[in-house]
C-alpha cells in the first residue's frame, strides 16, 4: 500500500512538535539541501553525445539526484512536487554564484555548511528530547523539505 504525503507528514510532525525545533528545522533543512545539492554539483559527469559526435553532455550528481528526488515527489503530490522544483532551481542558482564568486573552494564552503546545519538539527531534537524522524525510515530525509514545503502553502492557504 502506498503511503501519502499526508501520512509522512501526520508522522514527521510527530517528532517536530516543539517551537524551537520546528524554527531550527525551518533554516538548517534549507540549508542541508543546498549544501547537499551543492557538494553534488562538484562530481561532473561526462555523457557521450548521441549524435555521433565528439562533444559530451556535462551533467553533475546534484542533476542526477534532484531527477530522481523530484520522482519521489511528484508520485505523491505535483503541487509539492512545483514548490521543490521552484527550490531547487534556486539553489542550483545559488550554487552557480558560490562557484563563480566566491574565494573560498566550493566544495569546503557546502560541506562547512552541510556540517553545521546538521549540527543544528540534532540541536533542535536535543532541545525537543525526540530522535530525528530519519533514524526510523530513511524516506524522512526526504519528507523534511516537502514537509516545509507544505507548512509554507498551509499559510498561504494552499491545499496540496
Amino acid at each position: 500500500m502506498k503511503t501519502t504525503l499526508s501520512t509522512w507528514f501526520v508522522k514527521y510532525s510527530e517528532n517536530h512538535k516543539d517551537k524551537t525545533n520546528k524554527i531550527i528545522h525551518f533554516i538548517c533543512v534549507p540549508i542541508i539541501v543546498f549544501s547537499l545539492l551543492g557538494l553534488l554539483s562538484c562530481i561532473n559527469i561526462k555523457i557521450i553525445s548521441l549524435s555521433g559526435t565528439a562533444k559530451y553532455l556535462h551533467i553533475t550528481l546534484a542533476d542526477i539526484f534532484i531527477l530522481l528526488v523530484f520522482m519521489f515527489y511528484i508520485r505523491h503530490s505535483i503541487l509539492i512536487s512545483f514548490g521543490i522544483l521552484i527550490f531547487s532551481l534556486i539553489c542550483f542558482l545559488l550554487i552557480y554564484l558560490v562557484k563563480e564568486h566566491l574565494a573560498f573552494p566550493s566544495w569546503a564552503v557546502f560541506s562547512t555548511l552541510f556540517s553545521v546545519a546538521w549540527i543544528g538539527q540534532f540541536i533542535g531534537h536535543k532541545h525537543e528530547g525526540k530522535k530525528p524522524s530519519f533514524l526510523t525510515d530513511l524516506v524522512f530525509l526526504l519528507i523534511g523539505p516537502a514537509w516545509i514545503i507544505g507548512f509554507l502553502y498551509r499559510q498561504m492557504g494552499i491545499s496540496f
